[in-house]
């Protein structure tokens, strides 16, 4: 705001100060000879540079106070102007009304300034507490800028040089008119600087910024101003120059002009710290000069090279004290370095280089001899080609947004002992993003780093080979192109991936031994998923669920899928968990033990997976009425499981059947379950099975067979609503409970065989009626039949083929149930007289049958 005030001031004053040239245009056609004026002027000239000092200390009240002091001093020297042009017109060929013409409108200005000045005065300070709060890297670069004024020191002199020249010749006006020209040239330059020194200072803080911005713009203004000023002037030295005797007094109120000029442009100067052309540290010449600029060197508007070969050792020390200054590099902003052994380039303050950047190390050079500890962002490509580690932790940004995208290119150095003995050993830059890909200086992209232990890289690489790194880190989250890594050949590594959401593409994840692969935030790989590790490796797989070309894994001796719901699975893990896989596909996995299923809605046939030990299987949950069949989840297993020993269901599966396990020990069930079957499986360490499942509710109906278990010495059911009970030859089942059975189904009546086991009962014979006693019905004690007796009640025909096994009457020796029916004399009598239809459907030709048991719900009646 002050600089806005100062130039608008200034602006009034050069409108000001063009009117009086135009009078002394006029004067100095009469007046010639005017000596003294040099020498007042002169002095007007050394109380401007005054002014010019005291304004270029602002911010601060001391300093307007100083401001206030000058200017009171050019109303001073204006006055003695007046005296000293008194003095002309009364010896001179001027008249004295054209003098005093010429007194009353510098009376007029002196009044004007003084007015300016108080009013400059008043809202300076009123500004002076916004300007302390600027950031101090702002007020670092405003300090730092005021070394353009040795330009402006020069052009003083080229004025003064001018001045003396004029009397001689015309010629030499319009050399020095030249010199005019080319201050507009160097004021608009300036302009176009400050501009850029505006965007340049990001570094701020943003209401530093914001005010540095409205300076440099308003400076943008009074410059152009200027430019305009210096044309009019230029214009009225073509007129004075075809009269040599008359242009001494045009020349010397140009003077004040330019005086006024420089004052407004020291105000500005003290708001920058920038240089503006390239710079180049190769030679002593070159340090010497910029060793002078150092103050402007903060920042550069152009480009930066640094080579410290040609550079004398008497120097060296300077080449560091101006590369700490650089904070920025804007402009064309390449920056080129190579450097040596032991040069230590220090460029500990360079946070941002708007284009390219190329940073080159000599023979055995390597990270250690160049600190860019500070480097934050590169607008181009960013290529680093030196021995050993290539790390930063502070770089942020490599390319712009806009195209063409910035690479960064880490050239791999190879062992060779002369150059590069280390080779190229970690990569380490974990917080940059860049807008192209990174490069090894032979492929973009595609990065190959043989001896690299280390690689961790925010992002930029489809392709990584590192033969030897144990530790790998990618940050990108998505992978367009496709991504394969491939770390160490010969030991365990940590391969930490866990940014990546999505591949476009295929995947493949490469190490060996116990290498530990993190893709725990993965969702997709368009292409596919390769995993490879060695037998002790891991993988994080929690978020994976893309099964458009499938997953295959080989070496982790553990797979957990919590979200892979479908699609193809290739996998040589020992333990598999998929809690979501809905099987319609088969996994492949032929080397499973221990299988764990949450979402089946397909047959998974153990058989295909000779290897299971333990397999449970949950199935997807279905309530639809009625029951879908074929789309729901079961169970099969064969005799081709020879290792299978545990098999647990739950969730809704439509049915299980074990066939010929020979291995199998445990069998659990729960949830829904319409059909179960459990044969031949002659484990001596089957001995008990407590079914745990229901029926399906909408199915038609549940059914039960248990059969030629040889082990098999206790059997409780769980399920209602029967279909189909069948217990056959289990030759060891003593003891059974069909309790579950409560419900009667809508329709039907249910089959129930049960025979060949080893259930025993107690049978007593019935008694013939005698004329004094009542016939008495033989009776069946038995545990397992009356769990059962109540259920069959309740149907009107169901259909029974029941033989108990150790039927005992008294103490005698143990039959089969159907023998001692066969066997009760007076039972037979009973049942062949008794009225048709109260014995059972066909009362005279059923009972004698010696292999029939209970085969109707009458017969079932004599059970206890």
């Amino acid at each position: 705001m002050v600089v806005a005030i100062f130039a608008s001031s200034c602006n009034k004053y050069a409108d000001d100060f063009k009117q009086l040239n135009t009078k002394l245009d006029a004067l100095a056609t009469q007046v010639a000879g005017v000596t003294s004026l040099v020498a007042d002027m002169s002095a007007v000239k050394s109380q401007v540079t005054a002014l010019q000092t005291a304004v270029a200390g602002l911010p601060t009240t001391a300093s307007i106070t100083a401001l206030s002091t000058g200017l009171t001093a050019i109303t001073a020297k204006v006055d003695a102007l007046t005296t000293t042009l008194n003095a002309v017109a009364a010896s001179g060929t001027a008249t004295k009304a054209v003098v005093d013409g010429l007194k009353t409108d510098l009376a007029a200005l002196v009044a004007k300034v003084a007015t300016d000045n108080a009013t400059l005065i008043a809202n300076t300070n009123s500004e002076i507490a916004k300007l302390t709060a600027l950031d101090t890297k702002v007020t670092d670069v405003v300090a730092q800028l005021a070394a353009i004024g040795v330009q402006e020191t020069a052009l003083a002199a080229a004025v003064a040089a001018l001045q003396t020249n004029v009397a001689a010749n015309a010629t030499a006006i319009a050399v020095n008119a030249q010199k005019l020209v080319d201050l507009a040239a160097q004021s608009t330059a300036l302009a176009a600087q400050l501009t850029a020194f505006a965007a340049a200072s990001q570094t701020a803080d943003a209401n530093a910024a914001a005010q540095a911005a409205t300076d440099a713009a308003t400076a943008a203004a009074a410059n152009a101003a200027l430019a305009v000023q210096s044309t009019n002037i230029l214009a009225a030295l073509a007129t004075a120059s075809t009269d040599q005797a008359a242009t001494k007094l045009v020349v010397d109120g140009l003077k004040v002009s330019l005086a006024q000029a420089n004052a407004t442009l020291a105000i500005l100067l003290q708001n920058s710290n920038m240089y503006n052309g390239d710079v180049s540290l190769t030679t002593d010449a070159e340090v010497t000069f910029f060793m002078a600029k150092i103050a402007q060197l903060g920042i550069i508007n152009g480009n930066l090279t640094i080579n410290k070969a040609a550079i004398t050792a008497a120097q060296l020390a300077n080449v560091t004290t101006i590369t700490q200054k650089v904070t920025a590099v804007i402009g064309t902003g390449i920056v080129t370095i190579n450097f040596a052994v032991g040069d230590a380039i220090d460029l500990s303050a360079l946070v941002s280089v708007k284009g390219a950047m190329t940073v080159t190390g000599g023979a055995k050079a390597n990270g250690t001899d160049i600190n860019l500890t500070a480097l934050n962002n590169v607008g181009g490509t960013l290529t680093l080609n030196y021995d050993g580690a290539y790390a930063s932790t502070s770089l942020q940004k490599v390319g712009a947004v806009s195209v063409p995208a910035g690479n960064l290119v880490l050239t791999n150095k190879a062992v060779v002992a002369a150059t590069s003995p280390l080779g190229t050993t970690s990569i380490n830059f974990p917080n940059v993003a860049v807008s192209g890909t990174v490069g090894d200086g032979i492929g973009l992209g595609t990065v190959v780093f043989p001896l690299a232990t280390d690689v961790t890289l925010a992002g930029g690489v489809a392709s990584l080979t590192a033969a030897k790194a144990t530790n790998i880190k990618l940050g990108s989250a998505t992978y367009p192109a496709g991504l394969v890594v491939s770390a160490s050949t010969t030991a365990a590594a940590t391969i930490d991936l866990s940014a990546a959401t999505g591949i476009t593409g295929a995947g493949s994840i490469t190490g060996v031994l116990g290498t530990s692969i993190n893709l725990s935030n993965l969702v997709t790989a368009t292409g596919g998923l390769s995993i490879s590790t060695g037998t002790a490796g891991t993988v994080d797989l929690t978020k994976f669920n893309d099964g458009t070309v499938g997953l295959s894994t080989a070496g982790p001796k553990t797979l957990v899928l919590p979200a892979y719901a479908a699609g193809a699975l290739t996998s040589n893990a020992e333990t598999v968990t998929l809690a979501k896989h809905d099987w319609v596909i088969a996994p492949t996995l032929g080397s499973v033990k221990y299988l764990t299923l949450g979402a089946a809605n397909r047959l998974v046939a153990l058989a295909g997976y000779p290897t299971v030990i333990t397999a449970s299987v949950t199935g997807k949950t279905v309530t639809t009425v009625p029951m879908p069949a074929g789309a729901m989840g079961a169970v099969s297993a064969t005799a081709a499981n020879v290792a299978l020993t545990t098999v647990s269901t739950a969730g809704s599966i439509e049915s299980v059947n074990l066939n010929g396990v020979a291995t199998l020990t445990s069998v659990t069930t729960a949830g829904v379950c319409n059909s179960f079957t459990i044969n031949a499986c002659n484990n001596v360490a089957l001995t008990g099975l407590t079914l745990g499942h229901a029926h399906y509710e909408g199915g038609p109906g549940s059914t039960v067979v248990v059969t030629n278990n040889t082990a098999l010495t206790s059997l409780t059911t769980s399920t209602d609503k029967m279909a189909t009970l069948t217990v056959t030859g289990n030759t060891a089942l003593t003891a059974a409970n069909f309790a579950s059975y409560v419900t009667k189904t809508v329709s039907g009546n249910p089959t129930i065989s049960i025979s060949a086991n080893k259930l025993s009962a107690t049978y007593t014979n019935a008694i013939a009626a005698t004329i004094t006693t009542t016939y008495v019905e033989c009776t069946i004690t038995s545990a397992a039949l009356s769990s059962l007796k109540a259920y069959v009640a309740l149907y009107t025909a169901p259909v029974l083929a029941i033989d108990l096994d150790a039927v005992k009457i008294g103490a005698g020796a143990a039959t089969l149930l159907s023998v001692k029916m066969f066997g009760d004399t007076d039972a037979k009598l009973q049942w062949a007289v008794a009225p048709a239809g109260t014995m059972g459907v066909d009362d005279a030709a059923a009972w004698p049958a010696a292999t029939a048991g209970i085969n109707n719900k009458v017969e079932m009646a004599h059970v206890l």
